[in-house]
Order: structure tokens, then sequence, then C-alpha cells
């Protein structure tokens, strides 16, 4: 390779080259610091795939002009190679051939049912696919423990379209526990969990600051043992139309005199958005954190925590369970995507890490605005 000379176009790829690295090391640290106090941070923990692609991308091109300073990238890469593992797995692991054991966990953010969406344009109509396909992948997928969030009912007895009651009827009549606080009209909106184990205890959990997410907790009896299932959804960002629109189109029918000022606004206003979603859910995690520690029983924790494998929330998880996707699963698994541009993994199934997980999926079922994700977890520890 050719020595490395301090020219005008180095220090041009380098500036920006030096800023990426620091990028990188942020975000490796974004899970060991409270976003309250450091959002800089939690938000490069945020984009760490992205963040990451960038280094890649330095690697390369200096690679291609024959430069040693594709090492500064590919070592900040190689010390946070253990971060990978949420990021992406490689081979899976398949269920055995013995599944008498195995108890499949489903969790889901079902938003509302397609509630928004079940009015149809000019039509004064209401219309249900959304609904009935979310109801055909149950029946289709059968698992023993169902964790719903942003879930929605009627308790109008009249209502034409009696969710939990073909929730049941689809699960083949399973046992259920709800904590629905919200309601409009005959309406009830919160989680739900459905589960063919008879339910034995449940306690419902509610954060504090006037906040519509929530968790719920339900003792189940398996076999001989009971587990504790944790159902949660943690603080969401609360985006509206306009921020989507302001992400998808970057202000781009905006007049050039109108542009910049509706660029910054928007951008502080997710930005704003962001930062108050990360300080809400580390004191929330810090809640169900002290749930899960004085629980008498093992436990699985399911739900939406609209946090990145990178985050605070989920270190302090973590630090508790075992991620069932990084354990068992394949591929990136990401069960969201903002706009159709950036995508993130949000939803997870933790299991205690005396338990077994096998075939972590994240379904390719677009009924909602989240994927569902479902793993197969072994909780007889006694069985070779």
């Amino acid at each position: 390779m050719a020595k490395s000379k301090f020219s005008f176009s180095k220090i041009i790829l380098l500036i920006p080259n030096i800023a990426a690295v620091i990028l990188l090391i942020m975000a490796y640290l974004a899970d060991y610091f409270n976003p309250k106090a450091y959002f800089f941070v939690a938000l490069c923990g945020c984009l760490y795939p992205y963040i990451l692609i960038l280094n890649l991308l330095f690697v390369i091109l200096w690679i291609f002009r024959l430069n040693k300073w594709f090492l500064l990238s590919l070592i900040c890469i190689l010390i946070g190679f253990s971060s990978m593992k949420r990021l992406y797995q490689f081979s899976g692991k398949k269920k055995p051939a013995e599944t008498e054991n195995l108890v499949k966990v489903m969790s889901y953010n079902v938003q509302v049912m397609g509630l928004y969406s079940h009015f149809q344009a000019n039509s004064g109509k209401i219309a249900y696919e959304q609904r009935d396909s979310i109801l055909d992948l149950l029946e289709g997928e059968q698992p023993a423990i169902l964790c719903l969030q942003e879930y929605y009912c009627d308790n109008n007895p009249k209502t034409p379209f009696p969710t939990t009651a073909l929730i049941k009827k689809k699960l083949k009549e399973p046992n259920a526990c709800f904590h629905l606080p919200f309601k409009r009209g005959s309406h009830r909106y919160g989680l739900a969990v459905f589960t063919k184990y008879p339910v034995v205890n449940q306690e419902n959990i509610d954060f504090e600051g006037g906040t519509t997410n929530l968790a719920m907790y339900a003792d189940l009896k398996i076999g001989k043992d009971t587990v504790r299932v944790f159902n949660v959804h943690f603080q969401s960002l609360h985006l509206k139309k306009e921020d989507y629109i302001f992400a998808q189109q970057y202000a781009g029918n905006q007049s050039e005199q109108n542009k910049e000022d509706a660029i910054s606004e928007g951008s502080k206003r997710i930005l704003r958005k962001l930062k108050k979603g990360f300080a809400v859910r580390a004191e929330q995690v810090k809640k169900l954190n002290g749930y899960i520690q004085s629980s008498p029983y093992k436990t699985l924790v399911c739900g939406d925590f609209n946090d990145t494998p990178w985050s605070f929330t989920y270190k302090k998880i973590q630090n508790l369970l075992k991620d069932a996707h990084a354990e068992s699963g394949k591929g990136f698994g990401n069960t969201m995507k903002f706009n159709n541009w950036l995508s993130f993994r949000i939803d997870y199934i933790f299991c205690d890490n005396t338990f077994k997980s096998y075939q972590f999926t994240t379904l390719p079922y677009r009924a909602s605005d989240h994927l569902p994700v479902c793993v197969y977890i072994d909780t007889q520890q006694d069985r070779k």
C-alpha cells in the first residue's frame, strides 16, 4: 500500500471518518448511560446499525484508495463486535423434534386491531379487513401464550365484532386477562394476555406521568411450575401525521423561502419527542425491573419496548433475562419501519436465564404497524 500522506483530499475524508468512529463509540456506550442526562448518546445507540454501515463504508473507501486509514473504522468495529449479536443472527436455533414441553409464546402490537383504518374512504362503512387478518394469523399460529399491546375491544354487547370472544374462539377457548384502563364510549384499550394455561394471579402496572403506556403480569400454571409473564408497552414517541410527512418528504413541497424553516422546525419537533421518549422509558424500565427482581417465579417479558437493542431500556432488562432473538433467532429481526424508511427491532421476548429458547421468528405479517414475534420456550429444566 502507498504511504499515507496528509493531502487535502485525505484530510477531507479523515475528518468525517473520525466523527463516524466517535459516533460508533457513543453507540456502544448508549445502553450504559441514562438517556435523561445523555440524550445524544442514546440517539447514537438508536442509530447504531446505520452508524455501523457508515463506518463500513469508510473501511471500503480507504481500502479502495490503498490507504492504511481503513484500520481506524475497522478497529473500532472489531472492538464492539459483541454488539453485533443484537443486530444479526446467522444460524438460529431450530426447535427439537420433541416439542411436548415447549411453550409457544407470541408478542404483538396489534395497533388497536385496525380500528383507525376501519372506515372506508367515501363510503361511511366499517371495514374489518385488518382485524380479520390478525385473527387469521392467531388462528394459524396457535400460541400457548399471547401478549397483545394496543389491544382494543368493545364492551357493547351489541357490537358487530366482539374482539375478545373471537380471539378466544380462534385460539380454542383460552384463558384471558386484561389491563384496559383507557376508554372511549364502549371501547376499551390497553394490554391483553391470552393463554391455554390457568391464570392463578394478575396484577396491573401503571406508569407515572399520565402516560397511556403501561404493563401487567399474569402468573400462569405451566405443568407443576408457575411462570410470571409480563406484558409491557413502554413509552411511545407519539409521532403525528405531520412528523411522518416531514420524515418522508423533508419538507420537499415547501418553497425555497420556507424550506429551511420547515426543516428546522420538523427536526426539532421529532428530536423533542425522541428525547422525552428516551427519558420516560428509562424511568418505566426501572419500575418494571423492580417487579421482575421481586418475582417469586421465573419470568418471561413480552412487549413493545419502543427502543432498540442498544438502549438503556434494553440493557436494563437484558441484565436480568435473556433476549430470545439473540439466543435462537435468525436474521435482523426488525419489527417496525419508520415511514417505510428506517427499520428497527423494538419488539421483544425475554426469558429467564434458566429457560431455553428455540426458533425465535419475526413473522412477515403486516396487519399492523408492528410485526409479531414468537418463540418456543422450554421451561422444564429437568428435561434431558
